[in-house]
Formats: C-alpha cells, sequence, structure tokens
C-alpha cells in the first residue's frame, strides 16, 4: 500500500477507534514530517520501504537540528508506535522498523502545581481585576474557579454543555471525557456554585437554556452556537500569567487541584476517579509532589522518646 493511503486509513482508523481530534493531531503532525520527503512520490512508494535507518534519521535531524526536547523525542517515537502496530495489525508490514530504534528516554517531572497560597491569591486577583462587561466577569471568575475546583481538562470544559451542570444534586458531568469516559465531579457549595450560578443568571440574558455552557461575549454581537473557543480560554489565562510572573493555564489548576486534594485527603482512588485516570500509575504521579504529608510523617517519628 502506498504511503499516501496507509496514512489516510490510519488516521480514519483512528478516529473510529475513538481518539481525540488532539491526538489525531498529533499523528499526522509526526507522521508528515517523516513521509515528507516522499510525498512528490507518494503514489509510488510504499509504506514496507520506511526502513530503520530512514526513522534513525529522522529523530537524529530533530533532536540535533531542530531541537527536539526529551518529550518531544518520546512522544514522536510513541505516534510512530501507533502507526506502524497499526499497519502489522493490517497485514500492511511483516517487520516493525521502529523494533531497531531506540526508544527516547524521559525523565518523568512531578507536574507543576501552584502553592496553596498562591491559590488564594488568584481568587483575590479575579475578583479585582477590571473587566469589560459584567458578563465577561462572571463567566472568568466561573471558569477559573471550576478548574481550580473540579480539575476537569481544557477540552473538557470547553466541552461543557448546560445539561452536563446539575445544580440540582450539585454535580458537573464531564461526558466522553479523555478515552470516551464519562464521570460526574461534585460541586463545591460554599464558592464554586454561586459562581456558577452568578454566572447562568447573566447567561440568561443572551443565551439559550441549552447549548455550551461557556459562551463568547454577547457584546461582541456574535450571539452563535459556537462553544468558546481557544484562543478566548488563553486570553483569560494571559494576564494571571503576566501578574504572577510565571506560565498559568488550564493544565497547572488540573494539577494544582490534584496536588492540594491529595495532601488534605489522602486517598489517590478518590483523585483517580475524580481526574478520569484510567490506571491508577498516571495519578501516582502527585504522590511526589505532597511536600506537607512527607514533612506531618516525618515529625511523627519522636524517636527520642523512646530512649527515656
Amino acid at each position: 500500500m502506498t504511503i499516501q493511503n496507509a496514512f489516510n486509513l490510519f488516521t480514519r482508523d483512528s478516529l473510529i477507534y475513538g481518539k481525540s481530534v488532539a491526538t489525531i493531531s498529533n499523528y499526522k503532525h509526526t507522521l508528515s514530517a517523516l513521509f515528507n520527503p516522499y510525498y512528490s512520490l507518494s503514489n509510488k512508494v510504499h509504506i514496507e520501504d520506511i526502513t530503520s535507518e530512514e526513522i534513525n534519521n529522522y529523530f537524529i535531524k530533530g533532536i540535533t537540528i531542530n531541537n527536539w526536547s526529551k518529550g518531544t523525542a518520546w512522544t514522536y517515537h510513541k505516534n510512530l508506535k501507533a502507526f506502524f502496530n497499526w499497519a502489522i495489525k493490517k497485514q500492511l508490514i511483516v517487520d516493525n522498523p521502529l523494533n531497531k530504534v531506540s526508544k527516547p528516554r524521559i525523565i518523568k517531572q512531578p507536574p507543576k502545581s501552584l502553592s496553596e497560597f498562591e491559590v488564594i491569591e488568584i481568587l483575590k486577583y479575579i475578583e479585582k481585576i477590571k473587566y469589560l462587561t459584567n458578563f465577561i466577569r462572571y463567566r472568568n471568575i466561573a471558569i477559573i474557579k471550576t478548574f481550580l475546583y473540579t480539575g476537569i481538562r481544557k477540552n473538557e470544559l470547553l466541552n461543557l454543555k448546560m445539561d452536563d451542570l446539575e445544580l440540582d444534586s450539585d454535580f458537573i458531568v464531564i461526558n466522553d471525557g479523555k478515552g470516551g469516559k464519562n464521570r460526574e465531579i461534585p460541586i463545591e457549595k460554599l464558592d464554586l456554585r454561586s459562581c456558577l450560578v452568578n454566572y447562568l443568571n447573566i447567561r440568561g440574558n443572551f443565551y439559550s437554556k441549552t447549548d455550551w455552557l461557556f459562551k463568547g461575549d454577547p457584546s461582541c454581537g456574535l450571539l452563535t452556537n459556537k462553544r468558546l473557543s481557544e484562543g478566548v480560554l488563553k486570553r483569560i489565562f494571559d494576564p494571571l500569567s503576566s501578574y504572577f510572573n510565571k506560565k498559568i493555564h488550564a493544565h497547572r489548576l488540573r494539577h494544582t487541584f490534584a496536588t492540594l486534594l491529595l495532601e488534605k485527603t489522602g486517598d489517590i482512588f478518590i483523585l483517580k476517579e475524580l481526574l478520569g485516570h484510567a490506571n491508577i500509575k498516571t495519578t501516582c504521579i502527585y504522590l511526589s509532589t505532597t511536600r506537607n504529608k512527607k514533612i506531618e510523617a516525618i515529625g511523627k517519628l519522636k524517636l527520642s522518646s523512646l530512649c527515656c
């Protein structure tokens, strides 16, 4: 099978299998860079013509010329592994050329989260900052607090619909999260719930009671059925990053939620369910970040009392 046809079938099958749009986009980016030299010959060159030496050169060029980080090289290797494993399953190739390519090593660092003090400062800041309209004010505050109190992913928040917000039972329902999984997250009642109610009240003056939960500013005159864009979400975080002089984004707030919750409860199994992880090993990365629990544990070692 030609490279072009294999490339198209793989992306199609990935979509049918349930891979997210972001994952498929990553596959395309990786494969396009590898196959780019063959595009002019895409109707003649077949997938079995790709050799281990060419893949090795692909990684060497990426690392030495394009300055790939270890994480980038590891991700590209993972994407190519998915493609060539698919090709073997489809009996398009017999031997996997990636087997003779060394897998890039990656040292996993603990997730970068914010301290409890920094979270309090953020909550103060988003209340006092000047907003262009009241709609933007209530929406942005609700978005930041939703991230902090639920730990949901960026796309999960953008994909929330009005029906996913169950104020009667105080739950947010995540439908079709990462990996196609659904889950429920309790709504924190003292702070988050009131923020969501405030936002819904002003939202109801402009938008339908159905549709996407978080919407664009109606003062722009674009009352469309589209969800809030990633660009608008980025602009919500930009002032926070500037004010605190560090990169603050949705995933950092997710890490913060996980770290603080684990420090306060010590229950990694509940955290796994709230974060929507398929494997407890993924959740375990937060065990190394809970400094307070380590300090508390060492403080209980009162060895001197044993000598009395």
